[in-house]
């Protein structure tokens, strides 16, 4: 381990350590909640990934971006943010009303909306630019077959331990667990949620996140643990926006407007833990689709009762 790596670990330390620091001041805050985020999503989760994917085959991929590139990176990561914060509300504003009181047509608009920002116009810029293709940034037949061979006992073990996790947990899942839905409507709707969460935050994030930010990280600093950690906190405080603004905080405990300093703070001290699993997979395999998917299956209970609510007849 060198001089460069040990660096990026102190710097990951500090900031995560200063946020909760920060965040036990919130009554809606505890010791025992960092605790559990630290050890499960810190440690446990990060750990079964890297284990699982010990022997797994890592695919060819290469990223070795000069500053050119990397001042677009960082140029277009801030127009995100700025989209997050103002952006949404805006577009929204300007929803005719009929949409507006759709459920179906806001969930149809919102995926439009993270599509366009997160995958379709950076890949249209770097296309355009530095003449990347969809293969640079690992959508390739290769990735398929390594799903179904290599890659799939990370899917499947990671799989039944974050539905597990969500199942008897986590807050998002508590309608599911209260018995508000049949049986029917949970097996009709747990596939077709799935496959609309890994077109939303699957594609949408693990590209942005991972084979768009984290490899340029990477390939700049020529260190994968700086665009490990850097990766975890633009990935956590992105979504900081969304629990200030839009009332994302209530499924974290956090209420529907908590203040800006606890949302960030929040959001590093946990969402950023999160991240780790998915930049380690990212690391080992350089697997597009493993990612896409398990991101699928961590978000799939929490998001599940919101979407039977919205497309049941």
């Amino acid at each position: 381990m060198n001089l460069r790596t040990i660096s990026w670990i102190i710097a990951a330390f500090v900031v995560y350590a200063a946020s909760v620091a920060a965040l036990l001041r919130s009554p809606v805050y505890s010791p025992e909640e960092a605790i559990f985020a630290l050890i499960i999503f810190g440690i446990f989760f990060p750990g079964v990934a890297w284990l699982l994917t010990w022997r797994a085959r890592r695919l060819d991929f290469s990223c070795t971006p000069g500053t050119r590139e990397m001042i677009v990176v960082a140029a277009y990561v801030a127009v995100v943010f700025i989209y997050l914060v103002y952006g949404v509300s805006a577009i929204d504003s300007l929803v005719p009303a009929v949409m507006a009181a759709s459920p179906k047509a806001q969930f149809i608009l919102a995926t439009v909306k993270k599509l366009l920002v997160f995958v379709v116009i950076p890949y249209l810029i770097f296309s355009r630019i530095f003449g990347y293709t969809l293969r640079d940034f690992g959508f390739r037949r290769e990735a398929l077959t390594a799903l179904v061979r290599s890659h799939l006992p990370a899917l499947i073990v990671l799989g039944v331990l974050l539905t597990a996790l969500q199942y008897f947990i986590g807050n998002g899942a508590a309608p599911i667990r209260k018995g508000e839905f049949s049986g029917f409507e949970i097996a009709l709707s747990l596939p077709l949620c799935f496959a609309a969460l890994c077109l939303e935050v699957g594609v949408v994030e693990e590209f942005f996140y991972r084979s768009f930010l984290q490899s340029r990280v990477a390939g700049f600093f020529r260190s994968e643990i700086a665009g490990l950690v850097v990766t975890a906190i633009v990935f956590a405080v992105s979504h900081a926006p969304g629990m200030i603004l839009r009332q994302a905080g209530t499924v974290d405990g956090l209420g529907t407007a908590p203040m800006a300093w606890e949302a960030v703070t929040y959001t590093i001290a946990t969402i950023s833990l999160v991240s780790l699993m998915f930049g380690i997979l990212w690391i080992r395999t350089r697997n597009i689709y493993l990612l896409i998917a398990v991101h699928a299956i961590t978000d799939l209970l929490p998001n599940l009762p919101e979407f039977i609510r919205t497309w049941r007849l």
